[in-house]
């Protein structure tokens, strides 16, 4: 069996759609943990409502995330956990899937899945994040964000508790999480599309932008010290041009163009970079827009709407939001 941990704040407006996609699972062997984090809005009415016996509600005085995602993970009765945020929709055979990937390896493993990224207000899908599968190609990609989905990934109770848990921050407190046992875990994304994640202009991603760069930025920097030992990237041109996208990213735009111009050979290795210098030109609230707007993800997925696969993606959501 296992369980599924769905925090929540203020998510009144959308949390019946995560729960049901939840209970419309093919997957039907499961704990529902909803751990109701001190909400202000209609949040609790709809939790008192809900009648199916594989739900459990716990409700906290506000706490933060991280230490709702830690009581979770106490009061769970299995040892298999799946984290479900309160304004995503599951794919119905995301636990069926993930529980299959898991299952097939030997080792302590992070599953995640790929998913597809919706408009509150359109309902319409916006673009596709398909991370990498391999556990190395992961492991370097962390370098700069996190490279596995939060939402919808399945792990082992006991190896996070271990882990010491979820520190509290204002964001980011998975990526922390995964930085800090990057050399324990071991790491990968099934190639499905399984979750459905909301595009919310209220959302914290969306808020104080220089302060959530900044964290992410500092979140980082232990890591840096040592590319090779916690990235395993050997090879000093991907190291500059790695330090260059951070800076890219998250830090400063003069210091990502002195980077990738210390060794131009990063601009032979990834067409990329010779974009975003040109993009690093542009003012900053321009830079910012096409960035925190995911342009690079929309492109490509308007240039592939017609694909078979997407079509089928795109019908898979309609049925969902229908229903």
């Amino acid at each position: 069996m296992i369980s599924v941990l769905m925090p929540t704040y203020n998510c009144a407006e959308y949390i019946s759609d995560a729960i049901n996609s939840i209970l419309m699972q093919t997957y039907k062997d499961f704990e529902f943990l909803i751990i109701d984090d001190g909400s202000t809005d209609d949040t609790a009415k709809i939790l008192h409502q809900l009648t199916d016996s594989r739900i459990r509600v716990i409700s906290v005085d506000h706490c933060g995330k991280s230490a709702a995602l830690n009581l979770g993970l106490n009061e769970a009765s299995h040892n298999l956990i799946l984290h479900m945020d309160a304004d995503d929709i599951a794919h119905p055979k995301l636990l069926e899937n993930q529980i299959f990937l898991y299952g097939k390896k030997s080792r302590q493993t992070w599953v995640g899945c790929n998913y597809a990224v919706f408009d509150e207000k359109t309902k319409k899908i916006t673009f596709l994040v398909r991370n990498r599968i391999k556990h190395e190609e992961i492991v370097a990609a962390m370098s700069l964000h996190g490279a596995i989905a939060h939402g919808g990934s399945i792990v082992d109770r006991q190896f996070l508790i271990k882990a010491g848990g979820y520190k509290e921050l204002d964001a980011f407190g998975d990526y922390e999480f995964w930085l800090r046992g990057i050399r324990d875990f071991y790491f990968e994304n099934n190639q499905e599309i399984l979750l459905y994640v909301r595009s919310r202009s209220n959302s914290l991603s969306r808020s104080n932008i220089n302060y959530k760069y900044k964290l992410h930025y500092e979140i980082q920097r232990p890591y840096y010290s040592n590319m090779e030992y916690y990235f395993k990237i050997n090879n000093i041109t991907n190291q500059i041009s790695i330090r260059g996208w951070r800076e890219f990213f998250y830090g400063d735009k003069n210091k990502a163009r002195m980077y990738w111009l210390q060794d131009k050979r990063c601009f032979f290795r990834d067409y990329r970079i010779a974009l975003a210098f040109l993009l690093t030109k542009l003012p900053e609230t321009m830079l910012t827009l096409w960035k925190e707007n995911r342009v690079r993800y929309r492109m490509k997925y308007w240039i592939k709407i017609l694909t078979k696969e997407n079509r089928i993606i795109r019908a898979d959501f309609n049925k969902l939001v229908q229903k």
